[in-house]
C-alpha cells in the first residue's frame, strides 16, 4: 500500500485515526473490510484511508477536501500584515508606479 496517508491536525482532532474511523461507523459495506471486534490501535490510518479510497471514494475525497481546506487556512493565517506609515509625497509616487517588464 502507499500514497493514502493524508496529514492530520491533532490540535483540532481532524483527520486523526478516530476521525477517519467515524466514516466506517454505520456503513455496513465499509465494515466488511475491517476485522470483527476491531481495536482501533491494531490498524493504521493508512489502511483506513486506503479502504475508503477503493470502496467509498466519495468519503475519501471529502476527507482529502478537509485536508486541503485546512492547509490553505493555515497558510493564510500564517501571513503577517505590517502597517508602515508613508509620507504623502512618497505615497503619491507609489500610486503612479509601474513595473518594468523583464
Amino acid at each position: 500500500m502507499g500514497g493514502f496517508n493524508i496529514p492530520y491536525f491533532s490540535k483540532e482532532r481532524i483527520l486523526t485515526k478516530q476521525h477517519i474511523f467515524q466514516q466506517f461507523v454505520g456503513d455496513n459495506e465499509l465494515q466488511k473490510y475491517l476485522p470483527n471486534n476491531l481495536k482501533l490501535t491494531s490498524i493504521t490510518r493508512e489502511l483506513l484511508l486506503s479502504i475508503l479510497f477503493y470502496v467509498k471514494r466519495d468519503k475519501y475525497l471529502n476527507l482529502y477536501g478537509i485536508y486541503k481546506t485546512k492547509k490553505v487556512e493555515r497558510a493564510i493565517n500564517g501571513i503577517k500584515v505590517y502597517n508602515v506609515k508613508i509620507k504623502d509625497d512618497l505615497f503619491d509616487k507609489l500610486k503612479t508606479y509601474t513595473s518594468v517588464g523583464k
